[in-house]
């Protein structure tokens, strides 16, 4: 079971780029970069998400998010 730490999942996120796409914010982060917009997710949590269970809850946002046609793992 491979699990990922999130800190928030936002759909859809119109900002950032063009189209509406799936925004995941993992959490844990070691960087630290001075400024950082999302210092709230340097911190790493004891608990995450299976992947499976993740693309799962996806689902119902893929068919409804714009895809750039070289993203290939569209079909996951």
């Amino acid at each position: 079971m491979t699990k990922i730490s999130l800190s928030r999942v936002h759909f859809p996120v119109t900002t950032l780029g063009p189209g509406q796409r799936i925004g995941l914010w993992v959490q844990g982060c070691s960087i630290h970069c001075k400024g950082c917009m999302s210092p709230d997710t340097w911190h790493r949590r004891e608990s995450g998400i299976d992947i499976t269970v993740l693309m799962q809850q996806l689902k119902p946002w893929l068919q409804e998010a714009e895809w750039d046609h070289h993203f290939r793992w569209r079909t996951i």
